[in-house]
């Protein structure tokens, strides 16, 4: 009884004491577990460099740990320092006259102008209005009624607009003639559907309606409003793509104000959090640079002391050794070199063809190339579409092209080959185990959701091999 109850306070106290030991070190799990990474990712060059230095553990861990800072972080923090210093730039140094001048040179260009634009945006302000006014009230508060100036001021606007559709002009043939001829008829429709509800909105037909509806009312026009708008700019699509390059000025105006909080968020934090940010990034770097250090000249006695504490099977032990070194090797590895690699071809073709802020569209290209399927295709694709609208074809082309077969297919190059048939993860199952993983533990879960995934693989593994022992065991007796 002694005995017993000594091992169970002996237990308590080492949960404990383990629980209070991970709160202390939960802030250093994530450069202690990149710091690991590293190690086994670069063990080959501390090999190379241990046998040159003569067996001294030491100096080889220096070397190595300096090596890897010139071949891997000091590169991405010189990319991620350009990345960060051109978006502050587009962020705040992008004037909205430079903003005007782009969107006009699109309009004219692909000829997107909005014909009866400025009519088309009062409508919407009065509707915005309305819908606030609506909003307010509530369903049990009084009806706001329009006043009878605000609705001649309405029938006025609806009366402006044109009913002859924005192709008639260039129509050459019979049937596009027939065609603007009907389309004239849905017009005048349309327009006869939006007086009418005008008229229902008016103080003494509004004055016979319940709450619901004249909020009804309200959406009839607003319904009628966008059917008219479809017709007369030629469908839905067409409608959106000329209405988007044709900003009031009221959108022009919030465009600014936007852009002025940004900067000013941008401006505090760069003063204020960002200095904390810079500070705890510097941080935990030299948290992780020590790491390495150390894990390169004492790993093996590390590994051996943590052998000897664990109650798990020495075999068992070393199988997850084993598979962290595999893991690393077939899913980090390969992940982040991958990306790195599509990253830095899709930044020489943003610089051939002439894109501003390169760092900062080969920094979003690397970070969207480690998620699977989606790819660096998220970012030089609109760059391309971009490309085109901006009056550059050619290089458009050029970027579709270099993208596709060079940039995209780099995964099917350099995956394979450093994988080697590494890898038992399944694609669908890699996908999921990275958005989970970035889900939880945000941008670290890209690496993390694959080797949970490979570890859970594995401790299953030994569960199935220590049931069939079981099971052997049994049968036996």
């Amino acid at each position: 009884m002694t005995r017993k109850f000594s091992f169970y306070l002996l237990l308590a106290i080492v949960l404990v004491t383990g629980f209070v030991f991970f709160q202390v070190m939960a802030n250093f799990v994530i450069p202690l577990f990149l710091a690991a990474v590293l190690v086994v990712i670069f063990r080959p060059v501390q090999s190379w460099i241990t046998e040159r230095c003569r067996d001294r553990a030491r100096l080889a861990a220096a070397l190595t740990t300096v090596a890897i800072m010139l071949i891997v972080i000091a590169p991405l923090v010189w990319i991620f320092a350009l990345a960060t210093s051109e978006g502050i730039h587009l962020a705040t140094e992008t004037p909205l006259a430079k903003v005007k001048t782009k969107v006009e040179d699109v309009r004219q260009k692909y000829n997107l102008d909005l014909e009866n634009g400025e009519l088309l945006h009062q409508i919407d302000d009065w509707l915005e209005r309305s819908s606030q006014a609506i909003e307010q009230e509530g369903v049990e508060g009084p009806l706001a009624v329009v006043e009878e100036s605000q609705l001649d001021q309405l029938r006025k606007l609806v009366g402006q607009l044109s009913t002859v559709p924005t192709d008639e002009k260039s129509a050459q043939s019979t049937a596009e003639k027939t065609a603007n001829q009907a389309k004239r008829a849905l017009l005048q429709s349309t327009k006869e559907q939006l007086l009418g509800a005008i008229e229902k909105l008016s103080p003494a037909k509004a004055s016979e309606l319940n709450f619901r509806q004249y909020s009804e009312t309200i959406l009839e026009f607003q319904l009628a409003f966008q059917k008219y708008r479809h017709q007369f700019l030629g469908g839905p699509l067409n409608a959106w793509i000329k209405e988007t390059v044709n900003p009031s000025e009221e959108q022009y105006r919030e465009l600014q104000r936007w852009l002025f909080r940004e900067a000013k968020r941008m401006l505090l934090s760069i003063t204020g959090t960002g200095a904390a940010i810079v500070s705890s990034l510097i941080f935990n770097l030299t948290i992780m640079i020590l790491a390495v250090y150390y894990f390169l000249a004492d790993g093996p006695k590390l590994i051996r002391a943590g052998m000897r504490l664990s109650p798990l099977d020495d075999r068992y032990e070393a199988e997850l050794l084993q598979e962290f070194d595999t893991s690393c090797r077939a899913v980090v590895l390969a992940t982040l070199l991958t990306a790195i690699v599509q990253g830095l071809l899709a930044g020489i073709g943003y610089y051939l063809c002439g894109l501003e802020s390169v760092f900062l569209l080969t920094m979003l290209t690397m970070v969207m190339a480690l998620v699977p399927f989606v790819g660096a295709a998220t970012i030089w694709v609109p760059a391309c579409l971009w490309l085109f609208i901006d009056g550059n074809p050619y290089q458009s082309v050029f970027l579709l092209v270099y993208g596709f077969l060079i940039v995209s297919m780099a995964d099917n190059v350099v995956k394979p080959y450093v994988l080697h048939g590494q890898s038992k993860l399944h694609p669908l199952l890699a996908l999921l185990s990275v958005i989970g993983g970035v889900q939880v533990l945000g941008p670290l879960g890209i690496l993390v959701g694959p080797m949970l995934v490979t570890f859970l693989q594995a401790l299953l593994n030994m569960l199935h091999g220590e049931l069939d022992s079981l099971a052997e065991t049994e049968v036996a007796d």
